[in-house]
């Protein structure tokens, strides 16, 4: 089971949701992909802790996780700046 979950991160955590749905899980992921719908995400950068919250509080408070983010999906980094009136 463990190697089937490492096939498909969106897939494995809506998995990990529903099976432990009353427990907390820890995924340690480098793919925004598995972990963007998680209730809460931890940032760690050079051994400290970067930033924390969910998706859309990390890309409005945590530089770390935006450049992760826009490395990772690098078309949507031209509709964040229009979304946030920064200029690219």
């Amino acid at each position: 089971m463990f190697e089937s979950l490492l096939c498909s991160h969106s897939f494995s955590f809506r998995l990990i949701k529903r099976k432990n749905r009353y427990t907390t899980t820890f995924l340690v992921s480098q793919r925004i992909a598995g972990i963007r719908q998680a209730d809460q995400i931890l940032v760690l950068g050079n051994g400290t802790l970067e930033g924390n919250g969910t998706h859309d509080v990390l890309m409005k408070t945590c530089e770390v996780y935006r450049e992760i983010y826009f490395s990772q999906f690098p078309e949507e980094r031209a509709a964040y700046n229009n979304e946030s009136g920064v200029i690219a």
